[in-house]
């Protein structure tokens, strides 16, 4: 016996330890790998998210204003050159329809569809509709536009303004909650479905509360 608890203790002990520090090693390099990925990720889709809402808001915003221009060009006395301003707002229209199927396909990927439907139905529609009418009263060369023909399209450039701000909102709000998950971790709140992102210790620490409602983690971004 004395032979085999030597030999255990000089060779197989000491192997044993090397072999499950190794397997402990590799597996907290592999979880370290996969939350540098998922952290990776993350900051990825932060950024694409972040550079679609700076792409709406910077066409539909000149789109805008330039249609707002043109109109003003349209009321009784105005010394705005309406050529000049024509002219803008019809490339600010190319510049909308240039980058609307990059948009429609980003917002799909990153947001989800019912994003691109708000984009389509809440601002490119009205704005086609606004583009109408411009082009109408653009059309009736000696036949002055009424002071009612000019506040129904302006009313109509104050939805979209809303529209523009609703969206733009809740675009933002996206970007705000992706970058907080980037720097301080997602909010994990006693629920069946954040139980499961829970680590050992923070299930150990529920076991030692009074009530686990209103009990909260901060955990950092991981592969589930």
């Amino acid at each position: 016996m004395s032979v085999i608890y030597e030999l255990f203790k000089l060779i197989i002990a000491p192997l044993a330890i090397v072999i499950a520090g190794s397997f402990l090693a590799r597996i907290w390099q592999e979880l370290s790998w996969r939350t540098q990925q998922r952290q990776a990720g993350a900051v990825r889709d932060y950024e694409a998210i972040h550079e679609l809402w700076q792409a709406i808001d910077h066409d539909a915003s000149s789109r805008l204003f330039a249609a707002r221009r043109l109109l003003s060009s349209f009321e009784p006395d105005s010394k705005i050159d309406r050529s000049s301003v024509q002219n803008e707002y019809i490339e600010t229209v190319r510049q909308w329809n240039r980058n609307l199927y990059s948009i429609y396909n980003r917002s799909k990927l990153l947001l989800g569809w019912s994003y691109t439907k708000l984009i389509e139905d809440d601002l490119h529609y009205p704005f086609v509709e606004l583009g109408r009418r411009l082009n109408g009263l653009s059309r009736r060369e000696n036949i002055p536009a009424t002071w009612d023909e000019i506040q129904e399209i302006a009313n109509m450039s104050l939805a979209i303004q809303i529209s523009m701000t609703k969206i733009s909102s809740s675009i933002l709000n996206i970007v705000e909650r992706k970058r907080n998950e980037i720097s301080e971790g997602i909010i994990l709140h006693y629920s069946s479905k954040d139980i499961r992102s829970m680590s050992n210790s923070q299930l150990i620490k529920l076991l030692f509360v009074d009530s686990v409602q209103g009990v909260n983690f901060s955990s950092p971004l991981r592969n589930s």
